[in-house]
């Protein structure tokens, strides 16, 4: 029975290793050097304690200090990770997303990236958080170890305040289809907290791109209505745009289509705040990266 079981497996192994895909082997130093060139050494959030170290900026500092002032500050120290994989389809690079279950108590049948809380005594990093959540919510007999993870983004506040970690990775093996069905034989999903896996191509995204306003965030913020149907908006796509458009489309000389309508002043504190006097608050260091990003708020 043992023997059996070692075949299965070495077998099982032998199949992901064929579909290892030199696209992303190639892209991942690539994507590194990138990340390494844009990132700046930040605080995770402006209430932490924890030391500061190498993030890719989301926001400029200006509009990240005034997101956390946005949510209810919180006295514990409870945090989380979300895992943010870039995956290839037939060799199309795209990103992993997830439906989440209709019956969970928040966000329920919304789109997410998988990821959850940090545990103590269980995780060593956020980084490990990040891939121990997408393994029990995804499932299947994916080689979690063999992510690559390329750096963290900047920490953003979940609605009820928590501070949450994107972790740029890759899934270093090519997917044969975007097909539900093939995606479901992948990544089963655990039935408590996921509907489905499904991926979506980077070009996509590029040229599906919109906006809506939010109360939340007080401006237009980025979504995402995909061709199949899925509507990726809130947080998910506050984290997408900025990787997509900073991280993603340059590395893969993806051809960009504009879709963002004008919109409204980052974060303003009153209705009368002009978009030029928004500007003229940030640092010149600032001012370039929200002109570089292009960020709606």
């Amino acid at each position: 029975r043992n023997m059996s079981t070692k075949t299965i497996i070495s077998e099982v192994d032998q199949l992901w290793t064929a579909r290892r895909s030199k696209f992303l082997e190639d892209a991942i130093p690539k994507l590194q050097n990138r990340f390494d060139m844009v990132a700046k050494t930040i605080q995770s959030s402006p209430s932490s304690n924890h030391k500061k170290q190498k993030t890719f900026p989301l926001f400029s500092k200006q509009n990240h200090k005034l997101m956390w002032k946005r949510v209810p500050p919180r006295e514990d120290q409870e945090r989380a990770a979300i895992l943010v994989p870039l995956v290839t389809v037939r060799g199309e690079p795209s990103l992993l997303f997830t439906t989440r279950s209709s019956h969970m108590p928040s966000h329920a049948a919304e789109v997410s990236f998988p990821g959850g809380h940090f545990h103590k005594g269980v995780d060593k990093s956020l980084e490990h958080t990040a891939i121990r959540e997408t393994k029990e919510e995804l499932l299947g007999d994916y080689p979690w170890d063999e992510i690559q993870i390329i750096g963290r983004a900047t920490t953003v506040p979940s609605i009820k305040g928590i501070p949450v970690t994107p972790i740029i990775s890759v899934l270093p093996h090519d997917l044969d289809d975007f097909d539900t069905e093939y995606m479901k034989k992948i990544f089963p999903g655990c039935e408590d907290e996921v509907e489905n896996v499904f991926a979506v191509a980077l070009r996509e995204l590029l040229d599906i791109e919109t906006s809506q306003p939010s109360k939340r965030f007080g401006s237009d913020i980025p979504v995402f209505p995909t061709l199949e149907g899925h509507r990726i908006w809130g947080l998910t796509a506050a984290v997408v745009r900025p990787i997509l458009h900073q991280l993603f489309q340059p590395e893969f000389d993806i051809p960009k289509k504009l879709t963002m309508k004008p919109s409204s002043p980052a974060f303003s504190s009153s209705n009368s705040t002009s978009s030029s006097s928004t500007t003229k608050a940030l640092s010149k260091e600032d001012q370039d990266l929200e002109r570089n990003m292009k960020i709606p708020w």
